[in-house]
This record gives structure tokens, C-alpha cells and sequence, in this order.
């Protein structure tokens, strides 16, 4: 294989990522942000699960610090709600995460048969691009750009932005297929402003005074952070 080849796919149209593939797993608003950044503040690692109360089971054997929303909004007795800005580096240094949420989960349930599964964000956009580039090259194999939000006009254009930039970076390197050229075109009708305000999730989040977690999701690169997936556990080299 001459080129790794870019494509994405919509979990909740239930596409998934090409068996033996290397994938991104894409959730900007807010979960990988949130993951990100918690362990940006130095967390070891991190299990995600799609059920509440198998969060709260494995966080009470691992004492562990629970992560999670529904509905936006923080679990209760949960540590923390699904929002980067209101984590605390002196609880989350050194500690075991447990998160769940409404969508990310099930979006890296949609990239279960890629090799290596990888967690983009726009905060670590270049990180993540460069990562799945040598991994692809490596194993010879294509990328997959799996995005959790809702494949629509109005819905996660804050996720079809990651994949437009991404897919731009990676077109230096790597062939393009129509899904991923469309994203690239899409990117480049309309500014990161324009973006968020047509992002249905972001216009709820900043309707729930969360409008800091949207600015934060949007910082470009704050990150050079790239958490992978490995034996059910998320974690930084």
C-alpha cells in the first residue's frame, strides 16, 4: 500500500472502522476534550464504560475518580460532570478514571475492530494526526476518522470539523477518499466561529453555562497529549 487512505465514518449511523485499521475516535463537545485534558492534569488511565452503574462498581474497586454526564449534566455522586474546565489538577494527578457518557462510548465501541484506537479532539489535533500517521505507515494499513456526535446539517459540527482539519493535515502524506475530501470542503466554507455557532450541541452547552467548556474545546493544539485504547484501559505513553 503506497498511501495510508483517510476516511470517516458516523457511529450513530452505525458505521464503524475498518477491521485491522487505525482509527481516531472523535467526540470534540465534550468527551475526548474531557479525557484529554484530564490527562494533561496527570492522570494514569482511564476505563470507559456505556453503563452508570458498572462506572460506579469499578471505580469503587479501583478507587477510582468517577467522570460522566447525562443529559449534559454531572451524574449524582459522581466526582465530576463531562466538563474539562471544571476538573482539578489535585484531584485528578495520579489518579485512576473511570467516565461515561452519552455518546463517546459507544463511538469506541464503533472503532472496537481497528488495531490501534486513538482519542482526537481539536486540543491535540496535530498530536493525534501525527500519532495515527506512523502507526498507519507502520502497519501498513488506513485511518479512520470515527466521529461520535450526530451526522446531520445542525448536529456535531464541531466533530465534522475535527475530521475536515484532520483530514486536511493528513492529505500531505495520505490519499483522501470522498467522505474525507467532503469534510475538507466543508472546513473551508465557513470559519471556527461560524462553526461553533451552527454546532446544535454547542448553542445547548452555552444555554447550560458550559459556554467555557466550548471555548476550551475549540483551543487548538493546547495539548500534546494522544490517549490510546489498550487492554480496556485508556492511557499516555
Amino acid at each position: 500500500m503506497s498511501k495510508p487512505k483517510v476516511y470517516v465514518k458516523w457511529c450513530s449511523d452505525g458505521e464503524t472502522a475498518g477491521k485491522g485499521d487505525v482509527a481516531i475516535v472523535v467526540d470534540v463537545l465534550r468527551a475526548c476534550t474531557t479525557v484529554i485534558t484530564a490527562f494533561s492534569m496527570g492522570a494514569r488511565r482511564c476505563k470507559v464504560t456505556t453503563e452508570v452503574g458498572q462506572a460506579r462498581q469499578i471505580a469503587r474497586r479501583r478507587k477510582a475518580i468517577l467522570i460522566g454526564e447525562r443529559n449534559n449534566k454531572r451524574i449524582a455522586g459522581f466526582d465530576f460532570g463531562n466538563s474539562p474546565g471544571q476538573l482539578q489538577r489535585e484531584k485528578i494527578d495520579g489518579a485512576t478514571i473511570v467516565f461515561t457518557s452519552t455518546n463517546f462510548p459507544h463511538a469506541l465501541a464503533a472503532a472496537a475492530e481497528a488495531i490501534h484506537i486513538l482519542l482526537g479532539a481539536l486540543v491535540n489535533l496535530s498530536a493525534v494526526c501525527q500519532a495515527v500517521h506512523t502507526l498507519a505507515i507502520n502497519s501498513k494499513t488506513n485511518i479512520g476518522l470515527v466521529l461520535a456526535g450526530e451526522p446531520s446539517e445542525r448536529h456535531a459540527k464541531e466533530d465534522y470539523y475535527f475530521a475536515g482539519r484532520a483530514a486536511r493535515l493528513l492529505a500531505k502524506t495520505c490519499a483522501l477518499d470522498r467522505s474525507a475530501r467532503k469534510a475538507v470542503a466543508e472546513v473551508g466554507k465557513c470559519s471556527e466561529q461560524e462553526m461553533i455557532s451552527c454546532s446544535v450541541h454547542a448553542r445547548e452547552l452555552e444555554e447550560d453555562s458550559f459556554g467555557q467548556d466550548v471555548r476550551h474545546a475549540f483551543m487548538v493544539d493546547a495539548f500534546n497529549i494522544v490517549p490510546r485504547l489498550a487492554n480496556g484501559w485508556l492511557t499516555v505513553a
